[in-house]
C-alpha cells in the first residue's frame, strides 16, 4: 500500500512537470512585444503555419498570445474558442498565473461582446486564480474590468471598490497607464457618490499628471474635458480653457461639449463665440444628453437681446429635454432593479467551487480503479448535499429579493409622484417671479395664461393624483372613505398629500389655501375622523392606510 501511494505521487509529479509553458522561440518573442508592438506580435503569431499541429503547450500558449494580440488590436468578431483551449491547458496543469490571463482575455471578450454578466463570472475567475502570483499588470486590469461593469449597472460603491483595488495592484506594476485610468475612474465614483469636491479634483488632477508622464493623449484630453464639466458652474474661464483642449484634440462628442461652451460663453457675456458652438449643439440635440445647456445658453442670448418669446420657447426646450431625460433615467433604474446581478460572495462562491471540482478530478484521475470509483462516489453524495443547501438558499435570497424589489419600486412610484408635484410647486414660484418681470400688459396675459395651463393642477389632475396614491397605498384612501363617509373631496386631497409627506408649506401652494385655513381643515378632517386634539394627523393617517 506504502509503495502504491509512492508510485502515484511520482507519477503525479511527472505529469505536473510534462505541463510546462511553451519553449517555442517565436511565441516567447510574439509575448515580450505584446505590451509595445501589439501589432507586430500578431503578424509573428499569425504567420505560423498550422499551430494546431504543435504540442499541446505549445498550441496552449499560441491561443492565448494570438487571442492577446487580437484584443489590443481591437479585431472584430473576437471569439472565445481558441482561449477555451487555454483555459483548459492551464487549468489542468495548475499554472496559476496564465489559467489567469486567460479568464482575463475572457471576461474581455465577453465585455466586448456585452456580455457583462459572462465577463464578470470571467474576471471573477481570473482574480482567484492570479492571487498571490504576481501578476500585478493583469490583475490591475481585471479589477478596473470588474470597476468599469459596475459602473454601467450603476453600483458605485462597488465600482468604487474595484477602481481601488485596480490602482493598487498597478501601481506594484509600475504600471503608470493603467493607473491613471484608475485615478480618473475613482474621480468620477468619488463625484457620483457626492464626495468633497475638493477630493474629486485632487484624484482627477493625479489621474492628469500619470497620464501625461505616461504619454497616453487620449486620456490626458478626456481627463482635461472631464475638469471642465466639473468646473462649468465654479469657475468659467478655466472650465472653458479645458474644455476648449478636448474639443480640439479629440474630435468626439462635439455636440455635447459645444453645450457647455455655449452655456460658458454666455455667462462670460461672449455672445458671439455663444452662438458659434450654440449651433454645433443643435446638431445633434436628440442624442446630446446635455442639449438642455445649449437651450439655456439659446434663451439667455434672446432674452439679452429683447427677444423675450423666442427666450421663453427655447425654455420650454430645455425643461422638456430635462423631464425626458430624467423619465428615462427612472425607467433605467426600474429596469436595472429587476436584472441586477449580486456581484458579492455568491458569485465568489460558485468561482471557488468551480475551481476545487476541477483539482479534485485532477487528483483523482492519478489514483487507481479503486480508489477512483470510492473518492468519486464519495465526491458525488458530498456534492449533492452542497447543491442542495446552494438551491435552498438561492430560493431563500429570491424571495428576499423580491420583497426588497417590490419595496424599493413601490418607494420610486411614490417618489416620482412626489416630484412631480415638487416640479408643479417649483412651475408656480417661477411663476411668480416671472409675473414680475414681463412689462407689456398683452404678453404678460398670455404667457400667465400658458403657463398657469401647464403649471396648476386641475380637478381632473387631482383625481388622477388621488387614485394613484390610493393604489400605492392598496386602496387606503378608498378604506378611509368608506369607513368615514363624512370626509369630502377636498379632505382627500390634503389625506393624499400628507400620504405622499408633502409638508404643509408645499401643501398650500397646490391647493391655493393660506397656512391658517389649512391647519382649520386638519383639524376638521381630526373631528370627521373622530380623533382627540393630542393625537398626531400624519402619523395616524399614514398607519392607517399603510396597514
Amino acid at each position: 500500500m506504502k509503495n502504491s501511494w509512492l508510485l502515484i505521487l511520482c507519477v503525479s509529479i511527472f505529469i505536473s512537470c510534462s505541463r510546462n509553458y511553451t519553449t517555442n522561440p517565436d511565441i516567447l518573442s510574439a509575448e515580450r512585444m505584446l505590451n509595445t508592438h501589439p501589432d507586430s506580435s500578431f503578424l509573428i503569431l499569425s504567420n505560423m503555419r498550422h499551430p494546431e499541429k504543435m504540442g499541446d503547450a505549445d498550441y496552449a500558449a499560441w491561443c492565448l498570445n494570438y487571442t492577446h494580440a487580437q484584443y489590443k488590436l481591437h479585431k472584430p468578431n473576437l471569439s472565445d474558442s481558441l482561449i477555451k483551449t487555454s483555459i483548459e491547458y492551464y487549468t489542468q496543469g495548475k499554472d496559476k498565473r496564465h489559467a489567469g490571463i486567460a479568464y482575463y482575455l475572457t471576461g474581455c471578450i465577453y465585455r466586448v461582446n456585452k456580455k457583462n454578466k459572462e465577463a464578470m463570472i470571467a474576471f471573477k475567475n481570473a482574480e482567484n486564480l492570479l492571487e498571490n502570483t504576481g501578476e500585478y499588470r493583469i490583475s490591475g486590469l481585471v479589477q478596473f474590468n470588474m470597476g468599469y461593469i459596475c459602473m454601467y449597472d450603476e453600483l458605485y460603491n462597488h465600482s468604487l471598490k474595484y477602481f481601488q483595488k485596480s490602482l493598487r495592484y498597478s501601481t506594484l506594476a509600475n504600471d503608470f497607464k493603467t493607473s491613471a485610468y484608475a485615478y480618473r475612474e475613482i474621480s468620477d465614483m468619488y463625484n457620483q457618490l457626492n464626495y468633497p469636491f475638493d477630493s474629486v479634483m485632487l484624484y482627477s488632477n493625479k489621474a492628469l499628471k500619470l497620464a501625461q508622464g505616461a504619454g497616453d493623449s487620449l486620456n490626458y484630453y478626456t481627463i482635461l474635458t472631464r475638469q471642465g464639466e466639473l468646473l462649468y458652474n465654479k469657475n468659467y474661464r478655466l472650465s472653458k480653457d479645458n474644455i476648449l483642449n478636448g474639443f480640439r484634440h479629440l474630435q468626439l462628442n462635439l455636440p455635447y461639449y459645444a453645450s457647455y461652451l455655449a452655456y460658458i460663453y454666455t455667462k462670460l457675456n461672449m455672445p458671439d463665440s455663444a452662438r458659434y458652438y450654440l449651433a454645433i449643439s443643435y446638431n445633434d440635440s436628440k442624442q446630446n444628453p446635455d442639449a438642455f445647456l445649449g437651450f439655456v445658453s439659446g434663451a439667455l442670448i434672446y432674452k439679452n437681446n429683447g427677444k423675450y418669446q423666442q427666450a421663453y420657447n427655447l425654455l420650454e426646450k430645455a425643461y422638456a429635454k430635462r423631464d425626458s431625460v430624467y423619465q428615462r433615467n427612472i425607467k433605467s433604474q426600474l429596469y436595472r432593479i429587476d436584472k441586477q446581478y449580486d456581484l458579492s460572495e455568491k458569485e465568489k462562491e460558485n468561482s471557488e467551487l468551480t475551481i476545487a471540482n476541477q483539482r479534485k478530478l485532477i487528483w483523482i484521475s492519478f489514483l487507481g480503479f479503486i480508489v477512483l470509483l470510492a473518492v468519486f462516489i464519495i465526491l458525488q453524495i458530498l456534492n449533492w448535499n452542497k447543491k442542495t443547501k446552494l438551491v435552498q438558499d438561492k430560493k431563500v435570497q429570491a424571495l428576499e429579493f423580491e420583497k426588497e424589489a417590490a419595496k424599493t419600486k413601490n418607494k420610486q412610484k411614490r417618489e416620482i409622484i412626489r416630484l412631480n408635484l415638487n416640479y408643479k410647486i417649483e412651475n408656480t414660484l417661477r411663476l411668480n417671479r416671472l409675473k414680475k418681470g414681463i412689462l407689456q400688459q398683452d404678453t404678460k396675459d398670455t404667457f400667465i395664461k400658458e403657463i398657469t395651463h401647464q403649471s396648476i393642477l386641475t380637478e381632473n389632475v387631482w383625481k388622477d393624483y388621488i387614485e394613484n396614491v390610493n393604489k400605492l397605498f392598496d386602496n387606503g384612501i378608498t378604506s378611509l372613505k368608506e369607513t368615514y363617509s363624512d370626509l369630502s373631496y377636498l379632505d382627500q386631497m390634503v389625506i393624499a398629500l400628507i400620504c405622499l409627506n408633502v409638508n404643509v408649506k408645499d401643501s398650500c401652494s397646490l391647493l391655493s389655501m393660506e397656512k391658517n385655513t389649512m391647519y382649520v381643515r386638519r383639524k376638521t378632517i381630526k373631528k370627521r375622523l373622530g380623533l382627540d386634539a393630542e393625537t398626531d394627523l400624519e402619523e395616524w393617517i399614514v398607519a392607517y392606510v399603510s396597514e
